[in-house]
């Protein structure tokens, strides 16, 4: 018989879910240790969240930042999503601030502008699908230059 009292916890949340990380608590067999992994979760910085923002870190100039953007239609259920990333250590990556939600490409492109210029310019990656071209579309006539691009080999 289990007598561990996290462990009763934790199968507990995994039936009653009381927040967004406790409800994918899995009762199969895992390769991560679930107990280690609520551990570590207990050391993790909450995001500041402002205006649909989140912030675990802010701007520091002498960190390098890429800013990455996966557009989608302001209709049906799919977000867009902005995510900034501090890649000043690569290949030990972070993410710092990000963004989600619903707009039309030419909103979510000064979205987009805001939160790099927030960020010290750094370079913006969109991806570019059939929205994505609207989006990066509307980047370029803003004026902000720092945009990833593939050329075409043709």
């Amino acid at each position: 018989m289990d007598t561990n009292p996290e462990r009763g916890r934790l199968l507990f949340l995994q039936e009653y879910p009381e927040d967004d990380v406790s409800c994918f608590i899995s009762t199969a067999k895992s390769v991560f240790d679930y107990l280690r992994l609520a551990e570590l979760l207990k050391g993790v910085k909450r995001a500041d969240e402002k205006d649909g923002h989140s912030h675990w870190f802010g701007f520091l100039p002498e960190r390098a930042y890429v800013v990455g953007v996966d557009p989608a239609t302001e209709f049906g259920a799919d977000k867009s999503a902005i995510v900034v990333l501090d890649v000043l250590d690569y290949p030990r990556v972070f993410q710092v601030a990000g963004w989600s939600g619903k707009l039309r490409d030419d909103l979510l492109a000064n979205e987009i502008v805001k939160v790099a210029l927030e960020f010290g310019s750094p370079l913006v990656v969109v991806e570019n699908n059939s929205i994505g071209v609207g989006v990066l579309n509307n980047i370029v006539k803003s004026g902000y230059t720092r945009l990833y691009y593939q050329s075409d080999p043709l």
